[in-house]
């Protein structure tokens, strides 16, 4: 059982990250944390006011490659249309 944790003072990926379904949040988890990243991220990137453009590679890979619509908020270009 995960613990809840609350949105007041977090950022556009936090928002993005607790609209996404469970199995994706449950991956991201997993992933930063193999990448021993799950702390960094909760406690200094989630956060209000954080610039993203310079967060940690591994954090925005992980994020832009499971949450696609992430990309802008890391300064990338958003996914266009697939054909």
């Amino acid at each position: 059982m995960q613990r809840s944790i609350p949105d007041s003072g977090k950022n556009a990926l936090w928002t993005l990250y607790r609209g996404a379904s469970p199995l994706i949040r449950d991956e991201i988890i997993l992933e930063l944390k193999k990448a021993e990243l799950f702390r960094h991220w909760l406690s200094t990137a989630s956060k209000r006011g954080y610039n993203l453009t310079k967060a940690k590679a591994p954090v925005r890979d992980i994020f832009t490659r499971l949450l696609p619509d992430s990309k802008p908020l890391f300064g990338l270009p958003a996914e266009s249309g697939k054909a």
